[in-house]
């Protein structure tokens, strides 16, 4: 229990146990002073009494002599200690009584004898007792009383010309018997009030000392639970680790009753937090089964957690647990500690050492989530870097934006995202815009949102910044929202890239910047495309008068010539003699066989299919040797068919799902050998990649965690009209199949699902 008082109430505590030990201290030396007291009355009352029982003098008005007086004098003695004892600390009272006291032994001694008296034993008891109270003058009125009765006793009964003095003197030795036990005690209370207050000053000092070293204790021990807490927490990597470190340090710290962490499925704001609001319940190390049941109060807090703020905790009504929650950054809750408190406890007074496991979780959860976000960031401007290659290489800008719509759902997590150029502005085609939509199709019914869409394109055209939609049903009832982001260059806006939410999404500030993001990306993307088309025009063009020129200079002089000649043989058939004819034949067919072979020369160098070249084989044999001797990985590249039957955009595709799913297999799985099939056939081409890597699990593939490959594979074959399957299990390895049907394709279509 002392220790429970000490993990709740911390210093103070043990200050309060100190100050309570110091109080027992004080009650039990005024206990045994108060003894001594009463052992002292009850002697001089045995003393008087065997002196009285041995004389047998009668006392005039008694009601006898002999043991009846001891008895009544016994009665009168426990009396008076009763009322001594009940009016302890009531000066005034005691005062009264003490007088009292004093008036009765001075009337019993004038009745007995005055000094002569048996009973003269007993007039100590006033004094000694008149000496505990803080008049200094008191005990010496009361002997000063006591010798005036004496005096008035011996004139009285037979002396009337006795003086003070002759009586001081003939009862000198009594008389200076009784002065000096009244100043001894009197002396003595004093020196034992010093004593008794340099005592409890030695006991308060202790208390502290005793205090000081139990804090310092205490400390220590929590600073190196603490130090232990922070050294495991900071090697974790995931956030279910440190919490539950968290939780097992503050159970062996901190006598609660219960304690566990609630881990949230997401960070959230308190003012999202709902009973409904899905999460998971991590308990102390090695304690499992003692948290088989949840904790009292979880019901409770679900229904007051919108409390939560940065200054404030949660308490039950009964204030029997608390709640305070971990913050991820300044705004959003990643978990929350609950403890249940002992009967007795209160939720009022929590140790400052509690508050520091909770600080520095909530430093290691923000480095750790920056961290993440920064690994995360790099990931997919590696694959978006690729994307923007891949996307360079590609004549149709609707690949682009299904490209980018695909990127836009991954990166954001959304239900469904649209990417919507301006074919005007592109410069292609007479349809006024296009645009792509990813997810699922029962998720935002197109009718719910395209009127929206306009509207916010309408606002871009004249104003390029990002615009916010509110989306309803077809009730009328919130459905969600649309944000909208400009696609834009310095020189033009092309379109915007758009998102829908649901109406309690509160991440919309990083949802805005992701998509403004991309849409610098996919302007730079649009715009170097169409910078490449216009390129390839200029080539196409330059190549063509080249071509012309060629054959201008070779082929068209060599067929004049022998059109020439043929017409100049025609027109002088009959008169020209059979052996010019001849010579004029020969020559033509001269002619016309050099000009055959020129042509054929010229064909060669413009086909390499005529020259029997395997460009795209070499290339990708050359790249796949490469791999394999930089990273020691064995890589087997096996071929069937011709390449002649694949043309560029496969060949563009194959090599692009190649590379990504090799340098997959290395990076990611592990992988020491690679095998890659590639076949060709005038109907299809398929290409698989097979590996002995780790494997991985396929349905529980997240692409937002950085798999931005997968999807710039799937969009590939997916825009050749072709089909890529995954097959894969944790360290069975990974085989990725692509098959894309050849022939005159049809024009890819705008995707809407």
């Amino acid at each position: 229990m002392q220790a429970l008082e000490k993990s709740i109430a911390g210093p103070e505590g043990v200050n309060t146990g100190a100050a309570v030990k110091a109080g027992a201290g004080q009650k039990t030396a005024g206990s045994k002073f108060d003894a001594a007291i009463i052992f002292i009355r009850y002697v001089v009352f045995i003393l008087t009494s065997i002196i009285y029982l041995l004389e047998l003098r009668p006392i005039p008005g008694f009601f006898g002599t002999g043991p009846l007086v001891v008895v009544i004098l016994l009665f009168a003695t426990i009396l008076l200690m009763f009322a001594y004892i009940r009016l302890k600390g009531r000066t005034g009272w005691l005062l009264a009584l003490l007088l009292l006291e004093a008036a009765t032994v001075s009337l019993l001694l004038y009745y007995t004898g005055g000094l002569e008296s048996p009973f003269i034993l007993y007039s100590l008891n006033p004094l000694l007792i008149s000496a505990f109270l803080p008049f200094l003058a008191l005990p010496w009125l009361i002997l000063s009383s006591f010798v005036a009765i004496f005096l008035l006793e011996a004139v009285y009964l037979g002396e009337p010309a006795l003086t003070v003095t002759t009586f001081i003197l003939e009862n000198f030795d009594l008389l200076f018997s009784m002065a000096l036990v009244t100043l001894t005690v009197q002396v003595f209370i004093r020196l034992y009030h010093r004593i008794l207050d340099q005592s409890q000053i030695l006991v308060q000092q202790q208390a502290e000392l005793f205090s000081a070293y139990s804090s310092l204790a205490e400390n220590h021990r929590t600073t190196q639970v603490l130090s232990n807490f922070q050294r495991d927490a900071v090697s974790c990597s995931d956030e279910r680790d440190i919490f539950v470190r968290l939780i097992t340090a503050l159970d062996n710290s901190f006598n609660f009753y219960r304690v566990v962490v609630l881990k949230l499925d997401y960070a959230t704001p308190p003012s999202h937090l709902s009973p409904r609001t899905p999460f998971e319940v991590l308990t102390p190390l090695n304690r499992e089964e003692e948290y088989s049941s949840l904790p009292e109060g979880l019901a409770e807090l679900k229904d007051k957690w919108r409390d939560f703020s940065r200054e404030k905790m949660i308490t039950g009504e009964k204030k029997d647990w608390v709640a305070i929650p971990v913050w991820q950054d300044d705004k959003t809750i990643t978990a929350v500690f609950f403890g249940r408190l002992f009967k007795g406890m209160t939720a009022g007074v929590l140790p400052p050492s509690l508050f520091l496991f909770i600080g520095f979780t909530e430093q290691v959860i923000g480095n750790l989530n920056n961290y993440k976000a920064s690994r995360q960031t790099l990931k997919h401007l590696s694959s978006l870097y690729e994307a923007v290659e891949t996307i360079s290489s590609r004549d149709n800008i609707k690949e682009v934006i299904n490209l980018f719509a695909a990127y836009a759902k991954v990166l954001t997590g959304s239900e469904k995202a649209i990417f919507w150029i301006d074919r005007l502005n592109a410069g292609q085609g007479q349809d006024s815009f296009i645009y792509s939509v990813k997810g699922r199709r029962k998720a935002f019914p197109e009718e719910h949102w395209e009127g929206k869409l306009l509207q916010a394109w309408a606002e871009i055209k004249v104003e390029p910044k990002p615009v916010t939609k509110a989306i309803t049903d077809s009730k009328g009832d919130p459905e969600g929202s649309l944000i909208c982001i400009p696609v834009k260059s310095r020189s033009r806006c092309f379109g915007m890239v758009a998102v829908l939410q649901p109406p309690d999404f509160f991440r919309v500030e990083e949802i805005t910047q992701t998509l403004a993001f991309l849409a610098n990306l996919a302007a730079v993307a649009i715009e170097r495309n169409l910078a490449e088309l216009f390129a390839d025009k200029l080539l196409l063009i330059e190549e063509q008068n080249r071509i012309a020129n060629e054959m201008h200079d070779s082929v068209s002089q060599n067929l004049f010539s022998v059109v020439y000649g043929i017409d100049a043989l025609i027109k002088q058939v009959d008169t020209m003699a059979p052996e010019f004819q001849k010579k004029i034949l020969t020559t033509i067919r001269d002619l016309t066989a050099q000009t055959a072979k020129e042509m054929r020369m010229l064909i060669y160098r413009l086909s390499p299919r005529h020259r029997g070249d395997q460009t795209f084989i070499n290339e990708l044999s050359n790249y796949l040797k490469d791999l394999g001797d930089l990273n020691q990985v064995k890589i087997e590249f096996t071929v069937r068919g011709k390449e002649d039957y694949i043309n560029s955009s496969i060949r563009r595709a194959f090599y692009r799902i190649i590379k990504e799913a090799t340098n997959n297999a290395i990076r990611h799985g592990k992988a020491r050998n690679i095998s890659v099939k590639l076949e060709m056939t005038p109907f299809a081409a398929d290409i698989s990649i097979a590996d002995n890597g780790e494997g991985f699990d396929v349905e529980g593939l997240n692409p937002s965690n950085g798999q931005l490959g997968l999807v710039n594979m799937k969009e590939l074959v997916n825009s050749l009209q072709g089909t890529l399957s995954i097959r894969s299990k944790p360290g069975e390895g990974t085989v990725i199949a692509s098959t894309v049907p050849i022939g005159n394709l049809p024009r890819i279509s705008v995707n809407r699902c």
